[in-house]
Formats: structure tokens, sequence, C-alpha cells
């Protein structure tokens, strides 16, 4: 159940919705980046600010959360190679207990 791999889209640019912002470069590469750290809950309500706290985990602000271009969610890949798309309005409770090993947590299938 545990995600090995996330969508993370755009990491050249800031994107905030589905809307490029700023005209800062981020870096375009993760190559050993720890989810479980960096993933932080955002409120996805002001453009001003999209960083702000809150519970969506998903397609909010593309900085350290997974995003996609595509509408409903990101695509994922966990540890035994399945291939699945992950909603954003997951749970942030379910997005943790997806990106941590040895929990032992039971996921819902949807």
């Amino acid at each position: 159940n545990t995600i090995c791999f996330i969508e993370l889209a755009g990491k050249q640019d800031s994107y905030f919705r589905g809307r490029r912002i700023g005209t800062e470069h981020l870096n375009s590469f993760y190559g050993d980046w720890d989810v479980a750290r960096h993933v932080r809950g955002l409120s996805g309500t002001d453009l001003n600010s999209p960083g702000q706290a809150g519970c969506s985990v998903i397609n909010v602000f593309n900085e350290n959360n997974p995003y996609s271009f595509h509408p409903g969610g990101v695509q994922a890949v966990r540890g035994d190679g399945s291939v699945f798309f992950l909603a954003e309005t997951v749970a942030p409770e379910v997005f943790v207990a997806l990106v941590t090993r040895d929990g032992g947590e039971v996921i819902p299938a949807n």
C-alpha cells in the first residue's frame, strides 16, 4: 500500500490550482525526495499565500506537494509496481498512511 513514486508536475515554475504564479524557477528534479517529510496540508484558498496551512494535499501548490495538470488527482506508483490514480479529495490522514511504511494501516480502495 505504500507509495514509491507520485506525480509532481510543473517543477520548472510555481503553479497554484492550475495557474502559473510568480517568476521564480524551481528545481526540476527531486531524485531523493522524502514525500512524507516535505508534503504539507494547504488551504488552497489564497493565490497570494499558496502555502497557507489547510487540509488539502493534492493539486493545490506544486512547491512540495503532489501536483498534476489533469483534473481530479495525481498518478502514483505503489511499492509493488501497481499504478493508481489518487484523488485530490483524499483525506490527509489517508495520504500520510500511503506515504509512510510499516504503519500497518488498511487503506480504503476508493
